[in-house]
C-alpha cells in the first residue's frame, strides 16, 4: 500500500464511522492535538443520526513524505444526510473540504478540516430551530 493509498483508506474508513454513527470510531482518526475536530466530533455527531456519509467522486491527495512528520492534504466532496435527533428533521448536505492529515506511528490521521460550509454554526441552529435552511 502507497502512503496515497493508506491515506485514501483512512479517509473513507473514516466517512464509514461517521455513517454508523460511532462517535468513538471517528475519534480514532483525529492526530492528537487536534482540538478542534474533536470537539466537533464530540459536540456535532450526538445531534444527528447520521443515514449517509459519503465521500463523491475521486479525492485529490498530496503525499508530503519530507514533512516531519509525513503530512498529506486531501481535497474532496463529502455528503451527508440524517436526522436531528430533538426534532426528527431530515436533511443532507454536501460540501467541499480540504482535510489535512499527518502520519502518526502506522496510521494516517486528519489533523486539521476546512469545509467551504460552516457546520459548526449550521448544524446547532437547525437543531435548535427546526430550519432547513
Amino acid at each position: 500500500e502507497t502512503p496515497r493509498e493508506a491515506v485514501e483508506r483512512a479517509l473513507y474508513e473514516l466517512a464509514d464511522a461517521v455513517e454508523a454513527n460511532d462517535i468513538q470510531g471517528a475519534l480514532q482518526f483525529v492526530a492528537p492535538g487536534a482540538s478542534q475536530i474533536r470537539n466537533d466530533i464530540e459536540t456535532l455527531m450526538p445531534l444527528v443520526t447520521i443515514d449517509t456519509a459519503n465521500i463523491m467522486g475521486s479525492p485529490l491527495i498530496e503525499v508530503n513524505r519530507a514533512d516531519q512528520p509525513p503530512s498529506a492534504k486531501v481535497q474532496c466532496r463529502g455528503f451527508f444526510h440524517g436526522t436531528m435527533k430533538q426534532n426528527g428533521m431530515q436533511g443532507g448536505d454536501a460540501a467541499q473540504i480540504t482535510i489535512h492529515f499527518v502520519l502518526d506511528g502506522d496510521r494516517w490521521l486528519v489533523s486539521e478540516y476546512a469545509p467551504n460550509k460552516d457546520w459548526r454554526r449550521e448544524l446547532p441552529r437547525r437543531h435548535r430551530t427546526g430550519t432547513s435552511g
